[in-house]
């Protein structure tokens, strides 16, 4: 069967993926990263498709597929592991006449999804009508292989990128506060570059998109209530890995600086006589609020501003945060990594001096098309956290220049529409 190519255009349309493992998880990334309004129906999720959904940039709903499911749906992807199932979806959609592609059955489909080559803006589609998936593949693996070869002309370097990571040497990049088009132009060629890539929960996938073809991605997340692995492992699949003689990336949230460990990291790679380079990020806490309309100063509000974690290590034996001089020490006080803590920060300011009546903004998943806002004052934001739900990841702002938020959030809100 002969297939007209075309690329279509996702952005905020609705699309469902049936399946939650790991064919459907690559399949959620493509759509992501080209801006659709995600839904998953599965009895079960991979952990990536639970990070997306935590950060509120999907949709998922832990259940079986039934014909509901399609109501309002502009693309269907049958991705379960049973051949029935899809068949089902495959003949519901297109009754319906709903876009579908059901994995692996070219016959139960309207359209098929080809095998994607992308790099430095440049996408290459490879297809062959479906009739040998495995062909596609090793073609575009093939185009892979051969655009890297390419990037040693003078010419291509300079024009693909300035930047060539180093084997053996570790790099510590920022990946800034979750826009994809706010990492800086050094930590995307890296990220372009890089043979092994070690990236957080808060680093968006679109980033990860970026990377070249045969990179291997390594997710080292963490939350505050579960490490999915722990740093001592980290480290040491840091050192491992360029004792191979790879390029190591170490891809963080934000500016790696601010609450990252990375001062820990560049102690233990020089301990081990490990190469490494610093690439600073931007930072979320000041990028998220101004995304907020709060911007940290103004002339007329505040001169000052203090940086605080809201999650310390739990091994030290007292805090190291000095409430007392902070609490009325500065004027705008931005806390980090701190919802869960919220009620005893609030406990703490108060009881060192600031006022109950003092403004207080959270943004959640700051810079993206998922950003929430919710603001108080200190002695209600505990109670409005609570009833609204608000989950973390989230930027807490305390102070005056929280006021300003109602008169700027719509053109800051205009500005991060234009960007996209």
């Amino acid at each position: 069967m002969d297939y007209y190519p075309a690329h279509l255009c996702l952005a905020g349309k609705k699309c469902l993926v049936v399946g939650g493992r790991h064919v459907a998880e690559r399949k959620v990334y493509s759509l992501h990263k080209a801006g659709a309004k995600i839904q998953v129906v599965s009895p079960d999720a991979t952990n990536g498709i639970k990070e997306l959904t935590e950060r509120g940039e999907i949709s998922y709903q832990k259940d079986c597929y039934s014909s509901d499911h399609l109501e309002g749906v502009y693309l269907v992807i049958a991705a379960t592991n049973n051949r029935n199932i899809n068949k089902r979806i495959g003949k519901e959609a297109r009754q319906l006449g709903i876009l579908v592609n059901v994995v692996d059955s070219q016959y139960d489909s309207t359209f098929i999804s080809p095998a994607v080559f992308r790099k430095d803006g440049l996408v290459v589609s490879v297809s062959t009508g479906g009739e040998s998936p495995l062909r596609a593949k090793n073609v575009r693996d093939t185009i892979g292989k051969s655009f890297d070869q390419l990037t040693d002309s003078p010419e291509l370097k300079r024009s693909y990128s300035k930047v060539i990571g180093k084997p053996g040497v570790v790099y510590l990049v920022g990946a800034g506060p979750g826009d994809p088009d706010l990492i800086t132009a050094k930590g995307l060629n890296l990220i372009q570059q890089a043979d092994v890539i070690l990236f957080d929960r808060l680093v968006g996938k679109e980033l990860l998109m970026n990377a070249k073809y045969g990179a291997e991605l390594i997710y080292v997340g963490k939350r505050s209530s579960k490490h999915d692995i722990e740093q001592d492992s980290i480290n040491g699949i840091m050192i491992s890995k360029a004792r191979q003689r790879k390029v190591v990336l170490r891809l963080k949230g934000g500016d790696p600086s601010i609450f990252g460990r990375v001062g820990e990291e560049m102690l233990m790679l020089k301990q081990h006589g490990i190469q490494f380079e610093i690439i600073p990020g931007v930072s979320s806490f000041y990028s998220v609020p101004m995304a907020a309309g709060i911007p940290l100063t103004h002339r007329n509000y505040s001169s000052s501003v203090g940086i605080v974690t809201g999650r310390e290590d739990p091994s030290k034996t007292a805090s190291k945060v000095r409430w007392a001089e902070l609490a009325t020490g500065v004027d705008t006080l931005v806390i980090l990594m701190g919802v869960k803590n919220l009620r005893f920060i609030v406990q703490q300011l108060i009881k060192n001096g600031r006022s109950p009546d003092t403004p207080v903004g959270l943004v959640r998943c700051g810079t993206t098309s998922s950003q929430e806002i919710l603001t108080g004052i200190l002695s209600n934001i505990v109670l409005k956290v609570k009833q609204a739900n608000f989950k973390p990841p989230a930027v807490i702002v305390v102070g005056d220049v929280v006021s300003l938020h109602s008169q700027l959030v719509a053109c800051a809100k205009l500005f991060r529409q234009d960007a996209v």
